[in-house]
């Protein structure tokens, strides 16, 4: 243990390099050395402060000596890093649809939205994505792809521009998936209420259009009867 504990402190007073580092602190972190763990990473945090690794390996460090305000400190930065970064999914996703690369733009402008799920631009490049996927010939990997993409986001969207039942497709697929979401299962069932409800509306319309046609129909056979009427009247 003693060799182990000289040539890994050696290691670290010569200039590791990043990757050697790591693996330096990997090897204290399965001897259970959590105070030389910190203490590394304190002597490098002036080169490393920015990289994840380090934090999450300084956090973990932290609460395993019972730091856990330091603990949360590092874990918080590193967030904070992560955060940062995902507009890049967004710029992905925009160079995978120009691309015509469909799977691979949606699955990053998902990752945005996550973060981001108001973004009027990125729920836009979106349903162009999904316009192109719906349009697929069956059989084709976009078309299948599709029913993998099923997420009440997307069936929002739709709901948005009034495509009902195209939302409700896409949330049935989401219980199929989890049948225990109740959220979207309510959802469902009200946007199904409201197709049903469309359709009713449209049905009485077409009546009243039939009825007004019918009406139409038997005035103009009985006009000619009715002018002969009246000229007889007349005389």
């Amino acid at each position: 243990m003693d060799g182990s504990r000289d040539i890994l402190e050696k290691i670290l007073q010569n200039e590791p390099s990043r990757e050697t580092l790591f693996i330096v602190l990997e090897k204290l972190k399965k001897e259970g050395r959590w105070n030389e763990v910190i203490r590394a990473c304190g002597r490098f945090s002036k080169i490393c402060h920015d990289d994840i690794r380090m934090k999450t390996v300084l956090a973990e460090a932290y609460e395993k000596v019972g730091f856990l305000g330091l603990a949360e400190k590092e874990l918080s930065e590193s967030v904070a890093i992560v955060e940062s970064l995902v507009p890049v999914h967004k710029k992905l996703a925009v160079i995978y649809e120009r691309q015509a690369r469909h799977e691979e733009a949606v699955l990053h402008i998902r990752r945005y939205l996550a973060y981001y799920p108001d973004d009027p631009d990125a729920l836009t490049l979106l349903e162009k994505i999904l316009s192109f996927i719906r349009m697929a010939p069956v059989g084709n990997r976009a078309g299948a792809f599709f029913d993998d993409l099923a997420t009440p986001t997307i069936a929002e969207i739709y709901f948005d521009q009034r495509q009902l039942e195209a939302a409700v497709s896409v949330y049935e697929k989401v219980i199929v998936k989890n049948p225990r979401d109740e959220k979207s299962l309510a959802r469902l069932r009200k946007l199904k209420s409201l197709v049903e409800s469309e359709e009713n509306h449209t049905l009485q319309e077409n009546k009243a259009v039939q009825r007004k046609e019918k009406m139409i129909e038997i005035l103009e056979r009985w006009l000619p009867r009715i002018r002969e009427i009246e000229h007889a009247r007349s005389r």
